[in-house]
């Protein structure tokens, strides 16, 4: 049935809710990377403890990396999604050079491995992402 009254027809006609801001699947992105930037910092301190100089100074590196797209999201920069892109590409580099010169799990490999390029994807084709790092007119 059509709106009958102005105020119906108002109604009727509101846009649905644009989603903007640091919400839902990008939520989960910040505090997935906050996580596991905590766990490769802990890991790189274990490594340098142990002996691994070489391994410990990359996990630390790849923790300040992580940081550092949490930061650009939270700015809501409007590189953020290009630089969390290329951080998902050089984490699937390093966990197949983990599997190959560091005889890491195949199955933690792979499963951390879909993870990035599902996020990856993410960063491609969500609408809050897009709606949120837009650049203003």
């Amino acid at each position: 049935m059509p709106p009958t009254t102005a105020e119906e027809n108002s109604q009727a006609n509101v846009a649905p809710t644009e989603l903007v801001g640091i919400g839902g699947w990008l939520l989960f992105f910040v505090g997935t990377m906050c996580f596991g930037a905590l766990m490769a910092l802990v890991d790189g301190y274990e490594m340098v403890s142990d002996g691994e100089r070489l391994l410990g100074i990359l996990s630390t590196g790849f923790s300040i990396g992580m940081f550092f797209v949490v930061f650009m999201v939270l700015r809501r920069d409007v590189r953020a999604p290009m630089f969390a892109k290329y951080f998902l590409l050089i984490e699937i580099v390093f966990l197949a050079a983990d599997y190959v010169f560091w005889d890491s799990a195949l199955f933690r490999t792979i499963v951390f491995a879909v993870q990035s390029c599902i996020w990856y994807r993410y960063f491609d084709v969500s609408r809050r992402v897009a709606a949120t790092f837009r650049v203003a007119p």
